[in-house]
């Protein structure tokens, strides 16, 4: 069981920009696709995985949040205070590893140039990512339909989720 997320942050025109991230393979699993939506992880922490095994409704809520928020600041590289909202939006099955994800839309105050910057640090530092892609939203179905096969399902479904959710 493990959390994801879609990110985006606003540009000066407050347009949502889009976040996507390379896989570095070298470092971490294939997914069903190289450029996913960061960030993602699987809780890791023994006393978080022991609480969720025991508990449910506000708990289990509060443990998936924070889980994501630490994979944030281990993959963006951003401190969570830059996280300005966090929108739950999907409940994901991932049937080729009997797995399941729980899934955030989560705008960022800052910048392109700052997500590029935290990004280069997070590859100094041996992060998951080999390279980055910001993607206004009157471009993400053009970038989504040019790269369908490197885009693994749960990052499309995410989007689409989330799009969906706002209409």
């Amino acid at each position: 069981v493990g959390t994801a997320g879609i990110t985006y942050f606003r540009d000066h025109n407050g347009e949502p920009v889009y976040v996507f991230a390379t896989r570095d393979l070298s470092k971490v699993s294939d997914i069903g696709g190289r450029i996913e939506t960061p960030p993602a992880g699987y809780f890791d922490d023994k006393a978080m995985i022991d609480s969720l095994k025991t508990n449910v409704g506000p708990v289990t809520s509060k443990l998936f949040r924070e889980n994501e928020m630490r994979e944030f600041e281990e993959e963006i590289r951003l401190p969570r205070s830059r996280i300005k909202s966090m929108q739950l939006i999907s409940l994901v099955r991932i049937p080729r590893n009997n797995d399941f994800s729980v899934d955030y839309a989560i705008e960022v105050n800052t910048s392109e140039e700052e997500l590029r910057e935290a990004f280069r640090s997070s590859s100094k530092y041996g992060g998951e990512h080999s390279g980055q892609f910001f993607v206004p939203e009157r471009e993400l179905e053009g970038f989504i339909t040019r790269h369908r096969t490197n885009i693994p399902p749960r990052a499309k479904a995410d989007i689409t989720a989330y799009l969906l959710s706002r209409e």
